[in-house]
């Protein structure tokens, strides 16, 4: 199985009641074929970036779908022969389904890990500057002893 996104742009002329049929169509056409539509997002009525068959305005839906890759030929011709659908996108994704739920996994323990190594970094960084605010304290208050024994010094030799 291999993951794919589906985009529709369908008529501004179509009603709901038909953009919904052209959401189902692609979810039936998935679960007879073995796949399932992971998410569908109903973007709605949006201005298109540039004309599409003298339309300035369009319904814009986005689908991410696990199917065979054989059958995303039968899909494509399915969205084509669809008159309210004057644009559509089938787009292979490099995960696949096992892929995407270990990257998950991995995810939430990369998260886990570069917050532990962001605490100890930042634990060390907070002791090194104050090694270092320690250091130059004592550093001054060695150069104010010498200033003030040279001090001493060059008024006993004035005596």
């Amino acid at each position: 199985m291999q993951s794919y996104e589906v985009i529709l742009i369908i008529s501004p002329d179509a009603d709901q009641d038909s953009v919904e049929e052209s959401i189902n169509t692609v979810t039936n056409f998935a679960k007879k074929n073995q796949g399932e539509i992971l998410k569908s997002k109903n973007r709605g009525l949006k201005n298109l970036s540039y004309p599409i068959k003298s339309y300035n305005d369009a319904h814009h839906i986005l689908m991410k779908a696990i199917m065979p890759p054989k059958e995303i030929i039968s899909l494509d011709s399915i969205l084509r022969s669809n008159e309210i659908i004057i644009r559509h996108f089938i787009t292979k994704t490099n995960k696949t389904q096992e892929a995407e739920d270990s990257t998950q996994s991995e995810d939430s323990v990369r998260t886990k890990d570069s917050v532990q190594a962001k605490d100890s970094v930042q634990t060390e960084d907070s002791a090194q500057s104050e090694d270092s605010a320690q250091s130059e304290d004592s550093a001054q208050s060695e150069d104010s002893v010498q200033s003030e024994d040279s001090v001493q010094s060059e008024d006993s030799k004035k005596s």
